[in-house]
């Protein structure tokens, strides 16, 4: 099965958006499962804690370890905040992991058809293109969010 690490925010400014926010990534995570993919699902390490008193860098640190051997990502929109998923994409462009936004994507990405677009680390812009850098901020440091073709399979 291919393993897709769902990427999305969490925290928030208070309990009701957090509780959003889980409800979101679940409900995502539970779509790449219906889809056939094997899923790792970040908002389900609440229940950890019921258990155990883990520091927050050892969810962190958790979650990072999961998306190193993931072969996809889904990344949930209303992101552009939130600092972890910051660095989730910065670990996923370094390593070469494609990131996809929809789930409709993941199934073309694994039927290896083509797809390129880009994501910026920094301000969040997408775009098609590659420039080489951010077209809005100047960055470069973006992501890729697919540029694979049916060849690379």
């Amino acid at each position: 099965m291919t393993r897709v690490y769902v990427m999305g925010r969490y925290t928030a400014d208070n309990v009701i958006d957090v509780l959003a926010n889980i409800r979101k990534g679940i409900t995502a995570s539970v779509e790449v499962a219906q889809a056939g993919f094997a899923v790792f699902c970040p908002w389900l390490d609440h229940h950890l804690a019921f258990h155990a008193d883990l520091p927050l860098e050892w969810y962190r640190a958790n979650s990072m370890e999961w998306l190193r051997c993931s072969d996809v990502c889904l990344l949930l929109p209303g992101w552009e905040n939130s600092v972890g998923v910051r660095e989730e994409l910065k670990v996923a462009s370094e390593l070469g992991i494609p990131v996809m936004d929809t789930v409709d994507d993941l199934v073309r990405w694994e039927q290896g058809q083509p797809r390129e677009s880009y994501v910026c680390v920094q301000c969040g812009h997408r775009w098609t293109v590659d420039w080489g850098v951010c077209p809005d901020c100047k960055s470069a440091q973006f992501s890729v969010v697919e540029k694979r073709h049916a060849l690379a399979l």
